[in-house]
Order: C-alpha cells, then structure tokens, then sequence
C-alpha cells in the first residue's frame, strides 16, 4: 500500500519551505496560487521598504546528492522554459534537497537566451537545466548579486518605450 502522503509530498514542501527560510525574513514571499509555471514571486525590501522589484521562482524538491552524476542538472518541460522568456520579471529556478538541506538555483532567462538555441526549445519537450556548483545557496551574497544584475538583463532585454530604452 502507498502511503497518503508520500515522500514526494515531503521533498516538496521541504524544498518550499527551505527556500523561505534562505531568503531574508523582510522579503516578501507570494506564493503563486495557482502556482502556473512559478511557485513565488518575491519582492525584496531593503532597509524596511519594499523596493517595487520583485523576481519569481520556481522550486524544485530533488534529492540531489545522492546522484552518481558528476553533473548537476534536472529536467525541465520546455513548455514551462518557453513560458518564463515571456516573463518580464527574472525568473530563477532552485533546485533543493530538504533531507541534506542544500540546493543551487539559475536565472533561467539568461541562460536560455545564451545557451539555448531557439528551434531546440521549440522542438523538444523537455530540457536538462544545468546548474552551477558556485551558484549554492549556501552563498546568499552572490544570489544577491546575481539578482541585481538580473533585474538590469531584464530590462536591457524588454526596454518598453523608447524613451526608456536610451
């Protein structure tokens, strides 16, 4: 017999709320409900003031360190990696093991845009999303700054009125 809740069950929310618990405690974690392709949208505040930028993310609970691949990697259904190039806002993708309580995350338009070849997203169904040793999130600092530069590629990428694009 299967249990009701199963150990996918338990992977899940411990990814989630892993992934609360790493972000600063004043940043504002949404949850998506439903969660359509992204399961937060987050806005960060500094100093005690909401700050206006936001990200969104998608968490995946993995036991990833038992993996005998030398390679970190997970798959991802392309329809969801075409979804998140039409986002506006960075989308980062974490990848978590709640039982060793470690993960990595991507911003994932960036790599798609430069790593991806287009037709290869369109033709296929699903798609192996490398992820970083450095990019832990044992290292907050560096997610920070990666974030930062996020919100600039964002905004290079989708420039809106002309005025904004000089």
């Amino acid at each position: 017999s299967h249990p009701t809740v199963g150990n996918s069950d338990n992977v899940e929310e411990g990814a989630r709320l892993l992934f609360e618990a790493w972000l600063p405690l004043s940043w504002k974690k949404r949850k998506q409900v439903p969660d359509v392709h992204v399961d937060y949208r987050v806005e960060v505040v500094d100093n005690g003031e909401p700050t206006g930028l936001h990200f969104q993310a998608q968490v995946k609970g993995r036991s990833i360190y038992k993996r005998t691949a030398r390679k970190l990697s997970e798959p991802f259904k392309t329809k969801h990696l075409r979804y998140y190039m039409r986002c506006e806002e960075p989308v980062f993708l974490f990848l978590i093991d709640p039982f060793t309580k470690r993960g990595h995350w991507l911003f994932i338009q960036r790599y798609l845009t430069e790593c991806v070849p287009s037709a290869q997203l369109r033709r296929q169904k699903k798609l192996s999303i490398p992820f970083e040793p450095k990019c832990s999130c044992e290292d907050f600092a560096l997610f920070d700054t990666e974030l930062r530069a996020a919100w600039k590629y964002m905004r290079d990428l989708h420039p809106g009125s002309p005025i904004a694009a000089i």
